[in-house]
């Protein structure tokens, strides 16, 4: 996993940055928006010299808790929309299942090995928690998009 280096403290951030929890915008005292987007779309902004993901910002400024070694992740997958309703804590899993191109099956090119060539497997804090096969895409894509739901608590698009 990741390591995030420790966000600066709660009151330095509070007199650096404003963040309207509706828009999304983290802007400084002075008005001004802050945060240039990196190579994989987030918002970043220095903070006493080193680099800061905003989101991470955002979520300390709201909630008054530090994400830590959690990831903040955006629920509609666009890393730029900082408002507080589409950001969730949550670790890697969370995160990774939260994958819009992520179908949840492979198919299995041996066709003796198993009748159905479709094998839906989902894994969840390093165990398999489902392993199946099934006849057509469209089903195991609806096994998977249940299997997450069920076993994750996460709703994703069929």
């Amino acid at each position: 996993m990741r390591a995030f280096k420790p966000l600066p403290c709660l009151e330095l951030l509070k007199q650096t940055f404003d963040y309207n929890s509706e828009t999304g915008e983290l802007t400084r005292k002075n008005g001004r928006k802050c945060g240039t987007r990196n190579k994989k779309g987030y918002y970043v902004v220095k903070v006493k010299g080193p680099m800061y993901q905003v989101s991470r910002i955002c979520y300390y400024l709201h909630t008054g808790v530090e994400p830590g070694q959690l990831m903040v992740d955006h629920k509609d997958q666009d890393p730029g929309n900082n408002k507080f309703e589409n950001l969730r804590l949550g670790d890697n899993g969370l995160n990774q299942s939260n994958i819009r191109q992520q179908k949840g099956f492979s198919f299995d090119k041996n066709p003796r090995r198993h009748k159905s060539p479709y094998h839906v497997t989902l894994h969840h804090k390093g165990k398999r928690i489902v392993s199946a096969y099934y006849s057509c895409p469209l089903l195991a894509r609806l096994a998977y998009v249940e299997a997450v739901r069920t076993h994750k608590g996460i709703v994703i698009p069929v």
